[in-house]
């Protein structure tokens, strides 16, 4: 959809593009898995960020949270039948650490 505007299921070109994603959980640091706190709220969602890291040892501070993240997620949506797809905004941006973020690419003699 990104780049032909037409949704490649039904053939609608009734699009939405959100430049930014929202994520509830944002940077407050919160796992999936444990759910929302009741505490919050709709003002504190923040853009979705495709990739989490651990600052290193080195850089932390005892008074912040030790994570970073990048790659802002945008969406596509057709207006007609909901399908929707991510897209990572600057990809080349996000931080190869080869524990969480690791790059995968073809072996040469696949080529």
């Amino acid at each position: 959809m990104k780049a032909t505007h037409t949704c490649p299921k039904c053939a609608s070109t009734q699009l939405i593009f959100l430049s930014q994603v929202a994520d509830l959980v944002g940077e407050h640091g919160a796992r999936l898995d444990q759910g929302l706190s009741s505490d919050v709220t709709r003002d504190q969602s923040k853009a979705w960020r495709i990739a989490r890291l651990a600052i290193p040892r080195d850089k932390q501070s005892r008074w912040l949270i030790n994570e970073a993240s990048a790659g802002v997620v945008q969406a596509y949506v057709c207006r007609r039948c909901g399908l929707t797809e991510f897209y990572t905004q600057n990809p080349m941006s996000i931080p190869i650490d080869g524990e969480i973020i690791q790059e995968i690419t073809r072996p040469k003699s696949e080529r």
